[in-house]
Formats: C-alpha cells, sequence, structure tokens
C-alpha cells in the first residue's frame, strides 16, 4: 500500500513541521455533493503540539516521494539532494508524473535513478544558500 504523508512548511512562523491531520470543508459550493474534499484551498492543517489550526495561504505542503537516501531520512518535496551528478532540489514533474531531481533550468533526471547514491542536505526553504545558481535563487525566492 502506498503511503502517504506530508510535512509543511509555515510561511508566517519560518518553521518546518509534521503534519499529523488534514482537515476538509465539505461545504464546497461547486461541489455536487458533500463526500468529499474537493480543493486544496480548503485545507487547514492542525499543528501540533499546541492544537492550532493552521489556514491552508500559510502553509506550504510537501508530499513524501516514498524514497529515502543513504541514511535512511525520508525524502520530500522541495528537499535539496546531493547526487552523484551534483546538487538538486526534488520536484513533482506533471509531465512525466514521477518525482524529478531538477539539477538546472535545462537538466534534471528521475529520483528514482539516484536511490542507491542520494543525500538529503536541506530544503529549499531553509537552506537557500545550498543553491549557488541564478536559476534556483530566481525559482526559490
Amino acid at each position: 500500500m502506498r503511503e502517504i504523508k506530508f510535512k509543511a512548511w509555515d510561511k508566517q512562523r519560518m518553521k518546518m513541521g509534521w503534519v499529523e491531520n488534514i482537515v476538509c470543508d465539505y461545504k464546497n459550493e461547486s461541489a455536487d455533493d458533500d463526500y468529499g474534499c474537493y480543493s486544496t484551498d480548503n485545507l487547514d492543517i492542525i499543528d501540533r503540539p499546541t492544537g492550532d489550526y493552521r489556514e491552508k495561504r500559510y502553509i506550504e505542503l510537501l508530499q513524501y516521494t516514498e524514497l529515502k537516501d543513504n541514511h535512511h531520512k525520508e525524502i520530500y518535496d522541495r528537499d535539496i539532494v546531493k547526487t552523484i551528478s551534483g546538487i538538486g532540489v526534488v520536484e513533482w514533474s506533471e509531465d512525466s508524473l514521477l518525482w524529478i531531481v531538477r539539477l538546472s533550468d535545462r537538466c534534471r533526471d528521475w529520483l528514482i535513478t539516484y536511490s542507491d547514491n542520494i543525500e538529503i542536505i536541506g530544503n529549499v526553504f531553509e537552506n537557500k544558500d545550498l543553491l549557488e545558481t541564478e536559476y534556483f535563487s530566481e525559482l526559490y525566492k
């Protein structure tokens, strides 16, 4: 079974957190019925241990890729990783429908390519200094 989990960047508090619950607003006016969560715009995140709700507009959700690095750390969306090809950012590719490592504006590889030789060295929110190229500086301001 696929393991679906998230961590979240809190844009207001400027810190990373783990997502334990996602609460859906089932009163979506554009939906035909009340049986599902139809848009991520209607999500709230419960902040533990405080129990505070964080509105989606203050949160950047980062999905688990179901892969781990050399040190058995879980790899998430927007992690900065070191591979044999260089330093890059983990992203979901809508074109390929799989996780990729973006190494530059013209170079990307499938994340699974590096499954035996990859190390998480940070993320784009807390460690922007690891992304030295102008391309990444503009992409992750």
